[in-house]
């Protein structure tokens, strides 16, 4: 596999979150969201590693500045809410890779959670 952690510095823990984020917005159609405030700026992307491209590190993307999404102090993801609003598609396992998500609303989407992941009922998704 890749490691695109390598090129970066003190903002790795930031890099992961977002890039955790952009897997799961170009997994479930995000480009087709009823609301994407935020979200919108990776709609041209083909992969989250795309954000490793020095277009994407000029604009200094802050997720926690996305629609739904609300972060600790530290900018950590805590909640992502996206109820009913045109998300479609198999959610990433990666998505409960955030280590600070706490509260999490997709109810009212075309979403599908790969079971093998044992995520069929999502609760806590603290791990």
């Amino acid at each position: 596999g890749t490691d695109y952690m390598g090129s970066v510095s003190c903002a790795s823990d930031v890099l992961s979150d977002l890039q955790i984020l952009a897997e799961f917005y170009l997994a479930v159609d995000g480009p087709n969201w009823a609301e994407a405030d935020g979200w919108d700026v990776m709609e041209q992307m083909e992969t989250s590693a795309d954000l490793e491209l020095p277009d994407y590190k000029d604009l200094d993307i802050d997720h926690c500045e996305f629609y739904g999404v609300e972060c600790d102090d530290n900018d950590r993801v805590t909640e992502l809410k996206l109820k009913g609003n045109s998300l479609e598609g198999l959610v990433p396992a990666s998505l409960f890779d955030l280590p600070e998500l706490t509260d999490l609303d997709l109810s009212g989407n075309e979403l599908f959670f790969d079971r093998d992941n044992g995520f069929g009922k999502i609760g806590n998704a603290k791990k």
